[in-house]
């Protein structure tokens, strides 16, 4: 008290170092980093391997499969997940939380350094990315040229440019054609030369590559020789000779093939409302800043546009644009917050000048914090934004008692100096105690789940550095503005008469004290009514009530090419970007499948466009007349959407497809369910060629060198790429054949044999078609299908329940299993954990007011707000039929440290009148009345202070209005029961006991004991 007495004596020093400290943290707010959304992510790596023009089960066989044992004991390897398609393997690799990444990466680095020379030969190296391909991108650009050159060139400076950004994991290019140099080899003339495609492929690779050729002696130096290759166009590859026939007679490229370059069609098309274009996908790092790289991306395109003037590069989605969208809205919202609190202060202190002194508690403490968390490295989300917002009405709250206690000394009688140092000594022990009870539930949150910590880490630093800024700033500036610019004595009622409310409260006590047993009547059925709205809730991750996206799978029958997917889609994009309502439309094509991700405009009315998004494709018909198959998939803000995911396990392939299906018919009867997404890929016509060992072993024909003869004819192996001004050139060699040739083309195919001969391929294998998978997927080296179940509006609790009944009926052979995806897991996670941290936070709110009251019952009373807290919050969102997401979780757990403020300052205030002599019901009235209008002030202040942020519907709406409804109603439930409960059990605990004034930080410390029992 000696030091806060020195604060007061040097008001201008006091005010001084609180202006210098708020302009701190203006600095600091103007440089703090700021995300959209906390960004949970488990460290992941993906190796991306490409072997062209090979299917998903050569490429799963070849490639997937080495590198997964390769890796599968990697340190701190969590999950690993792999994709085996078309040309590409991807191995995702996802690692405990806190592990090294960059420790991981130069591990799995030197293991695929090892693995690379037993991969085939025309394998691309595997190149290592530290992003999850399944993420969001947080930038995309469209790319768009007059001509196929400009569009590549555009293409490639822009994928290098974003790849030299620090915080991009990598760069996706989609729906960019391609051109590559084709070696179209004489296969008749090979099978005369004795020579096959491979002995091709190695001479151009060897005549391309530079070779050392030794050194030379020039003088006093000696300088190394090399060879370089001087491949640059069809003409030089043609002019190169690669070998020598039998005879000797010297052999060129050009004698034996037909060498020609050739456009690529991309496998993938791409349009935006209904313009193609090539899509440029950024991803970032788990540990990258979102505003920052979102500017560096535009300021990247900018600079590009500014230079090239041959191709239009734009921005068609960033994050970083939603963020400051969202950080608009919020902006707008804080001083709107901050006015309805300032008008609140006013009726109630019916002062100006008194009104801002309180308030000046905003600026200071705000301020300090994000100086605070600048400082030890922290960033800003939207959702530790929304603490600090929803809290403006909180911070005010200890500046509120503080005031009050000065108004009440000046009132006395006593000096400027005697009221500061007299108020401070009554409220400053409450103060801290309750500040300190509001802060200590945080860490049972921080130690019990990792998700947690890693998602509130923001949130939980900066509520927690604000309100011990709020304490610090009343207990020192507040009554240092109040006593030093003298303002106005705050009025005995305000604008608001309390008159009548404090003989409307001694109304309620009377009745309270004499008829208990109506009003533990009356508790029990507000609780038990509490109860049973909560068994009602519905445990959602998300919102859906503003759906501002949507994806749209759009499935045609198996083998359908993508120029007729392509025209099947056209009439959807005809029909979809006529809307008004749809202010972007990408549109993804591959094989039989369009994927559809819509765009709804920011003016457009809040409402679920799921029906008139059905309404725009049910008229798509495949060439038989049948309805394509389509999936609509609504998504929130964040862009999750609203479905579970369900894994199935199985042996091979052709069993999970059966079993799977089995899955998909049996989830269409389960209420709840309203569509089911195999995520199996397109199936595709694949020609099998079951060969015969023995006839192999009698003609001396190796499997492995068969298989590789085979892709040679059919694909041909990469035999050099050019580097040149215009991208990257493969070069290609292959057989003649005609797109027309089918299965007749190899017919005509011949093998050699180690005797140096050659045989046909028709004796050695019978090939045969038969439908595959477009993309095979392993987890933990499981084949698995990924089924995701879209939700109606359901409890994902309660579907997960019933798709468990529904699949108990089906009968899994050996090996095959399912198991749910990560959405159901982590809400039966979060749930358990939530009610882990708010069992381990009561205790420690109970423990820390035994130490505080040297009592073990007084805390059970002050702890009556705590479940009245939870009651309110509970009825207020079954009522606005909000879902019980992790803000709602947060903000419950703030509601047990924070309300119990309000019966720690009427037990504070009751001990000291009981101190005095007076009984236990005069303390218990006196004590309540005298606390009325602080307790009322701190609770409208802070259920007036969240109306913006309740009633908002805009961007971030679905974060921080149920955590606003929680905080209102559970402060108000809390504030309402408190005044009307905690009295009366004061009373009858004192009346049985005699006293339940024992010594305590929250009594008047020094004075001596005048307990009365009367």
């Amino acid at each position: 008290m000696k030091l806060l007495s020195a604060f007061y004596r040097r008001p201008l020093g006091v005010i001084t170092i609180a202006l210098c400290l708020t302009c701190v943290g203006v600095v600091a707010a103007l440089r703090i980093p700021v995300n959209l959304y906390p960004h949970v992510q488990v460290p992941a790596l993906t190796i991306t391997t490409e072997l062209f023009d090979s299917d998903p089960s050569e490429v799963e066989t070849l490639i997937t499969r080495p590198i997964e044992e390769a890796l599968s004991n990697a340190p701190g390897l969590k999950k690993m997940m792999s994709y085996s398609r078309n040309g590409q393997s991807e191995v995702t690799l996802h690692f405990h939380h806190g592990h090294n990444i960059s420790e991981a990466a130069l591990e799995v680095r030197g293991r695929l350094r090892r693995l690379t020379p037993t991969l085939p030969k025309d394998v691309r190296s595997p190149v290592i990315s530290r992003y999850n391909p399944q993420d969001t991108p947080v930038v995309v650009l469209a790319v768009t040229a007059a001509d196929f050159d400009a569009s590549r060139r555009a293409t490639d400076v822009m994928q290098s440019r974003l790849n030299r950004i620090p915080d991009v994991a990598a760069v996706r290019v989609s729906g960019a054609p391609s051109k590559e140099i084709v070696v179209d080899c004489d296969g008749g003339r090979l099978d005369a030369l004795n020579i096959t495609v491979h002995d091709i492929a190695a001479g151009i690779e060897t005549g391309h590559i530079g070779l050392p050729g030794g050194f030379l002696k020039i003088g006093d130096r000696r300088i190394a020789l090399r060879t370089a290759g001087l491949l640059t166009d069809p003409e030089s590859v043609e002019r190169l000779p690669v070998s020598a026939s039998k005879q000797g007679a010297p052999l060129l490229v050009g004698d034996v093939a037909r060498v020609f370059t050739e456009t690529k069609e991309p496998e993938e098309i791409v349009r935006l409302n209904g313009k193609p274009l090539t899509s440029v996908a950024v991803f970032r790092s788990a540990e990258a800043d979102l505003r920052s790289l979102g500017h560096a991306v535009a300021g990247a395109v900018q600079d590009f546009a500014a230079k090239n003037k041959t191709a239009d590069v734009r921005v068609i989605f960033n994050q970083a644009d939603e963020l400051d969208r969202s950080l608009r809205h919020i902006y707008t919202l804080i001083p709107l917050s901050g006015l309805i609190t300032a008008v609140v202060l006013y009726l109630f202190l019916g002062s100006l000048s008194s009104t801002l002194v309180i308030l000046a508690t905003l600026p200071f403490s705000l301020c300090v914090t994000i100086a605070l968390l600048r400082l030890f490295g922290f960033s800003l989300d939207l959702l530790s934004l929304t603490g600090l917002t929803l809290g403006l009405g909180i911070l005010v709250d200890n500046a509120i008692v503080v005031i009050e206690a000065v108004a009440k000394r000046r009132d006395e009688g006593d000096s400027r100096i005697e009221a500061l140092d007299n108020a401070a000594a009554e409220t400053a022990t409450p103060l801290t105690l309750a500040t300190i009870l509001t802060i200590a539930v945080f860490f049972p949150v921080l130690f019990i789940s990792h998700d947690f910590r890693v998602q509130f880490s923001g949130f939980t630093w900066a509520v927690t550095m604000s309100l011990t800024a709020s304490l610090i700033c009343a207990i020192v500036l507040t009554p240092v503005l109040q006593g030093y610019l003298k303002p106005k004595r705050v009025k005995a009622a305000g604008i608001i008469n309390f008159g009548v409310l404090s003989s409307a409260f001694q109304r309620v006590f009377v009745f309270g004290n004499r008829f208990f047993p109506v009003v533990c009547a009356l508790v029990l059925i507000f609780l038990g009514y509490a109860y049973l709205c909560g068994r009602n809730l519905s445990f959602r991750p998300s919102d859906f009530t503003s759906m501002r996206q949507a994806k749209v799978h759009m499935l045609l029958p198996a083998a359908t090419r993508k120029e007729v997917t392509a025209q099947k889609a056209r009439e959807v994009e005809d029909r979809l970007v006529g809307f008004p309502w749809v202010s972007r439309l990408l549109t993804e094509i591959k094989g039989s499948q369009a994927t559809f991700h819509i765009t709804v405009a920011d003016d457009a009315p809040q409402r679920d466009w799921t029906p008139l998004i059905a309404e725009a494709l049910g008229h798509v018909t495949t060439s038989d007349g049948e309805k394509a198959q389509i999936h609509i998939l609504p998504m929130d803000e964040q862009g999750s959407e609203r479905a579970i995911t369900l894994n199935v396990y199985g042996r091979n392939p052709t069993e999970l497809t059966s079993l799977g299906e089995q899955v998909r018919i049996k989830l269409t009867n389960v209420p709840g369910v309203r569509d089911t997404l195999v995520h199996q890929g397109n199936t595709i016509p694949a020609v099998e060629c079951v060969v015969s060992h023995g006839r192999l072993g009698f003609y001396g024909v190796d499997t492995e060198a068969f298989a590789q003869q085979l892709r040679g004819n059919l694909t041909g192996p990469v035999a050099a790429r050019i580097r040149g001004p215009k991208g990257t050139t493969q070069v290609r060699v292959r057989l003649q054949r005609s797109t027309d040739d089918g299965l007749a083309f190899l017919s005509g195919a011949y093998v050699p044999t180690r005797r140096g001969g050659i045989i046909p391929l028709s004796e050695l294998t019978e090939p045969r078609v038969r439908m595959v998978p477009s993309l095979l997927m392993r987890e933990n080296k499981k084949p698995v299908i990924p089924m995701t179940v879209q939700l109606a509006d359901a409890d994902p609790l309660v579907v997960a329940n019933r798709v468990t009944e529904a699949l108990g009926a089906l009968t899994f052979s050996a090996g095959a299993a399912w198991s749910f995806g990560p959405e159901v897991k982590d809400l039966l996670r979060t749930r358990r954990e939530a009610l882990w941290a708010g069992a381990v936070s009561l205790i420690l709110i109970y423990l820390m007011l035994v130490m505080a009251t040297e009592s073990l019952l007084q805390p059970f009373f002050i702890m009556t707000a705590i479940p009245f807290a939870l009651g309110g919050a509970v009825i207020a969102l079954s009522w606005a039929g909000a879902a019980m997401a992790m803000p709602v979780y947060m903000g419950m757990l703030i509601l047990c440290g924070l309300v119990v403020n309000i019966n720690i300052v009427l037990a504070y205030t009751m001990n000291a009148l009981r101190h005095r002599g007076l009984a236990p019901e005069e303390a218990a009235l006196m004590g309540a009345q005298r606390r009325l209008r602080p307790i009322l002030m701190s609770t409208t202040t802070a259920v007036a202070g969240s109306l913006p942020m309740l009633l908002d519907k805009g961007p971030g709406a679905s974060i921080w209005a149920p955590f606003a409804l929680t905080l209102s109603s559970g402060i108000g439930a809390a504030a309402v029961f408190s005044l009307a409960l905690m009295p009366i059990l004061y009373v009858k605990t004192a009346r049985g006991k005699c006293s339940l004034n024992e010594q305590s930080p929250v009594e008047s410390a020094g004075e001596p004991q005048k307990t009365s029992c009367r």
